[in-house]
């Protein structure tokens, strides 16, 4: 009787749940997570000026490499429908390497300039946070526009290899080998954006617009550049019959 008497305590406590010590736990991982999220909360400012810069210096060297590469391949009478169409795609493609390079140079050197001359905090919890609250037009334009004057310069190059080598085993691997590295820096920008590489890549465009949509009616400018963009595409798009019914007949 002595031993069960002096065991009911102990089975007491055991069973009994200890509520103080979850609430205490939980009180304290949430005081954490505030304290974490307060400790990160600053002007991300010089940061977000480091993302346009890695930008800049790449875009003007691509600008100027398309600019004395966009008129290597003269168009002839002689040249054939294959060939024709080859070279007027590689002058459009030079052309839209060229301006989506110049744009990305313009835009992320004025970002620069707005960030050095600002004089008020931006607080932010995260760079991304920041970019998205204080610079989403700009970040999406500017990347944008470096990453599609890549391709543009990338396919360009693969086709005037492809027309200018006489060769043709010697110009179909130069093609090989820019395609190669094409899909390569897609392969890393696959791996670095993980699961959300086709949504990012396919989103871009698509919030850009929307992003330019919206600035446009704000600002005639805008409003202006989009119409001009809608048009030359549409342009370009009614005209691929006309030029193929012309390198026919010559």
């Amino acid at each position: 009787l002595h031993r069960a008497t002096a065991l009911q305590p102990s089975s007491g406590i055991q069973a009994a749940p200890n509520i103080s010590v979850d609430s205490k736990l939980r009180s304290s991982n949430t005081a954490d997570s505030e304290t974490f999220e307060a400790s990160n909360v600053k002007d991300y400012s010089s940061e977000a000026a480091g993302l346009f810069g890695n930008i800049r210096v790449p875009a003007a060297l691509f600008a100027g490499a398309s600019a004395g590469a966009a008129f290597a391949l003269p168009l002839g009478n002689s040249d054939g429908v294959q060939v024709g169409m080859i070279k007027r795609v590689y002058a459009l493609l030079m052309m839209g390497a060229l301006s989506s390079q110049i744009v990305a140079v313009v835009i992320s050197t004025l970002t620069l300039a707005a960030i050095s001359t600002n004089r008020s905090k931006r607080m932010s919890t995260s760079l991304r946070s920041f970019m998205d609250e204080f610079f989403d037009f700009e970040w999406i334009s500017c990347r944008l526009h470096f990453l599609g004057g890549v391709l543009f310069f990338s396919l360009a190059v693969g086709l005037r290899a492809w027309v200018t080598i006489a060769c043709p085993i010697i110009s179909k691997s130069a093609l090989g080998i820019i395609l190669s590295s094409l899909f390569l820096c897609l392969s890393f920008w696959r791996h670095l954006e993980g699961d959300s590489f086709l949504d990012g890549a396919l989103q871009l465009p698509i919030r850009y617009y929307a992003v330019l949509f919206r600035e446009s009616k704000k600002s005639k400018m805008f409003a202006v550049s989009l119409l001009l963009s809608l048009i030359t595409s549409m342009y370009i798009v009614g005209n691929i019959n006309h030029v193929y019914q012309y390198l026919k007949l010559h």
